[in-house]
């Protein structure tokens, strides 16, 4: 297993602010290596990490035309203080998750990504609130 691509943290990053702004989420992104070391416990923000993904090439057509197919998966994680509630954050992750689920969009280098989402987590975390949509990609060749 390896992280994601540039060019698939490029695509994410952007989807989920699509997804937010259509969403009227208006909590700022952060993209962190360890959420939870980062975070402050007196604000909201959704994080994005990228859990893991892995390559393969295969072969399109003659030779020289070989791609690799992406796969992996994204958490994006809902951080809110513990005295706020987890109400607010439980109608954001069904939002986030409803979005990712069966989406498809495009990288910038022309080939897409499709997502499904799975079942959101929720914990406490110190003194905050955490809820955790699992986010599953693969690339294609849609050229």
């Amino acid at each position: 297993m390896a992280d994601s691509s540039d060019v698939v943290r490029e695509a994410f990053r952007t989807e989920l602010a699509t997804i937010l702004t259509a969403a009227s989420i208006s909590w700022p992104i952060k993209e962190v290596n360890n959420a939870h070391a980062e975070a402050d416990g007196a604000t909201s923000f959704v994080a994005i990490e990228f859990a893991a993904g892995s390559e393969e090439q295969f072969a399109r057509g003659g030779a020289g035309s070989n791609m690799w197919d992406e796969r992996g998966q994204v958490m994006v994680r809902l951080f809110m203080p513990l005295n706020a509630g987890k109400s607010p954050g439980e109608g954001y992750a069904s939002s986030i998750r409803s979005a990712f689920r069966n989406r498809r969009f495009n990288r910038t280098d022309g080939r897409q990504i499709r997502t499904n989402a799975g079942p959101t987590d929720s914990y406490v975390d110190g003194a905050r609130w955490v809820l955790t949509v699992p986010v599953a990609y693969q690339t294609f060749n849609i050229a």
